[in-house]
């Protein structure tokens, strides 16, 4: 792993034309677009009840859809629990 960036594959995909990366969380998948600075293509699932998303993400601007992504801890408590997180 190295952050935002998945070592094996995960619920979070990201793609930018024929190149495919992974993600460790949501946080991290929004996060792609920023280190690597394109435009992607991103595959993922409702937590809740499995259904599939996609989304345009940028590192310019806002996702294209409405979703909402819940954290259960707050980002200051993070790296206290990293495996709860």
């Amino acid at each position: 792993m190295c952050g935002p960036f998945a070592a094996v594959p995960t619920a979070y995909r990201v793609s930018r034309d024929d190149t495919h990366w992974y993600a460790n969380c949501a946080w991290d998948m929004l996060g792609i677009p920023f280190v690597i600075g394109r435009d992607v293509k991103i595959e993922t699932s409702c937590g809740d009840c499995g259904r599939a998303d996609r989304m345009d993400a940028s590192a310019t601007r806002e996702p294209t859809v409405d979703a909402v992504v819940h954290f259960l801890v707050p980002a200051r408590e993070w790296y206290k629990d990293l495996e709860f997180t």
